[in-house]
Formats: structure tokens, C-alpha cells, sequence
């Protein structure tokens, strides 16, 4: 017959304090390098400029690839994009781009004045050679001056 010892090991359970708060700094650390690792959130002048650079490179862009003339037409309070329709002989504007924001002001410096035509301020050439212009960028009282090259790269003049 096989005997039991009075008591049974003792085994340990648990982690002691020095384990814990080791845990703890380790996770300390490791988020505090991430929040000085993170970019800082760009300004909204800075985000306007990037999202009107975006639109008018994709004018551009579809202008070569749908054979049609694109325009982007400055409006009081942001502006649209349009495409010119031959079958109606008429500048339509294009769904869902728009970058009409009641914070968003565009002012156009140089761009010539289309006399008697009727249709947008700036408009992409379907053969990709583009007028050169500039304009002011007006967000939430900060401005920038953008110029448009005529290969349709957007350059910032934040001085």
C-alpha cells in the first residue's frame, strides 16, 4: 500500500510585484515611442491643398484618358469639376467632385479671362498641355498661394 505524504509541494502561483511593474513600463514604453514616432495631423489648409491638388491631377489625368475636356470650375465657396459634353455642347458637372466647403475660398491670380465663353476657370486639354496658373487658397483665415504647372502638378507657395 503506497503512503501519501502529509503535505503536499508547495508550488508557486502567481507573478510578484517586481514582474508586474516590469509589464507595466514595458507597456509604457513601448506606447510612448509610438505617440513620438506618430506624424503630427497637418493643418486644414494643408489638407484643402493636398485634396485641390489630388482633384486637379485626376482632371488632368482624365481629360488623356477620356479624350474629353475637363474644367474645374471656381465656385463662391469651393469649387466642382466639370467635363465639357460635345453631344450637348455644354460643360456638365461631374458627381461626387466637388470640393464645395462653406471654410474653402479659392481666388484665381493670373488665369486669362475667357471673354464671352461661358465654362470653368481652369481647364485640362485632353493632348495634356495645360495652361500654367495660379491662385490664393483661403481655409478658416490661413492662405496659400498654389501654382499650377502645364504638365498638372500642383507646387505650394506657403510664404
Amino acid at each position: 500500500m503506497l503512503t501519501r505524504p502529509l503535505h503536499k509541494p508547495h508550488k508557486e502561483q502567481g507573478m510578484t510585484l517586481v514582474e508586474v511593474m516590469m509589464v507595466v513600463f514595458l507597456i509604457g514604453l513601448t506606447s510612448s515611442i509610438v505617440v513620438f514616432t506618430l506624424p503630427e495631423r497637418a493643418k486644414p489648409i494643408e489638407r484643402a491643398a493636398d485634396t485641390f491638388a489630388r482633384d486637379v491631377k485626376m482632371a488632368a489625368d482624365r481629360a488623356i484618358l477620356t479624350g474629353r475636356v475637363q474644367g474645374i470650375d471656381v465656385l463662391e465657396r469651393g469649387y466642382a469639376q466639370v467635363e465639357w459634353k460635345p453631344e450637348t455642347q455644354s460643360w456638365d458637372q461631374l458627381r461626387g467632385r466637388q470640393g464645395q466647403r462653406d471654410e474653402l475660398q479659392l481666388r484665381l491670380i493670373n488665369v486669362s479671362e475667357p471673354g464671352d465663353d461661358v465654362g470653368p476657370e481652369l481647364r485640362f486639354d485632353p493632348t495634356g498641355v495645360n495652361s500654367a496658373f495660379d491662385l490664393e487658397l483661403v481655409v478658416e483665415g490661413e492662405r496659400m498661394r498654389l501654382t499650377l504647372s502645364p504638365d498638372g502638378d500642383v507646387a505650394r507657395d506657403e510664404s
